[in-house]
């Protein structure tokens, strides 16, 4: 199922304090959604806008927290919009191992207590039809 997704309007309270980083991001959700899960050299145009993409991730003033906030808005005014009497709300909690990523920081311990990685704990939210209203990701810890 195809659903359009307008990355304007999913990211309109996205505030990275310079409108050109907002811009540069809500394109590269555009060029992403077209390929789900290529690198950002396969999705992109050229190598020149795939650079530009890490550029952004970066960038100092790139806040993924930012990111979050603005999409969790959204999410919730979905949600309320839609005046859904059954919305469901489907957790999974994950571990990823990084034990081979010997220079990352702040990992913690994960599954067996033997391994370094984080959790990632999210919340998918379903209408009665399948629409996909929202993907959350709860907390990463």
């Amino acid at each position: 199922m195809h659903v359009d997704f307008n990355y304007k309007d999913e990211f309109r309270n996205l505030s990275f304090k310079d409108k050109r980083l907002n811009n540069r991001f809500i394109k590269i959700m555009g060029d992403c959604s077209s390929d789900y899960g290529s690198s950002f050299l396969k999705v992109s145009k050229n190598r020149h806008q795939a650079k530009a993409a890490y550029r952004l991730f970066a960038n100092e003033h790139f806040c993924p927290d930012q990111v979050l906030k603005a999409h969790k808005e959204s999410s919730v005014k979905r949600i309320i919009d839609s005046k859904s009497k059954l919305i469901l709300a489907i957790q999974d909690t994950t571990s990823l191992n990084y034990n081979s990523r010997k220079k990352t920081e702040g990992l913690g311990l994960v599954g067996g207590r033997e391994s370094l990685g984080i959790y990632l704990h999210t919340t998918l939210a379903f209408l009665k039809k399948e629409l996909l209203l929202v993907c959350l990701i709860r907390s990463i810890g």
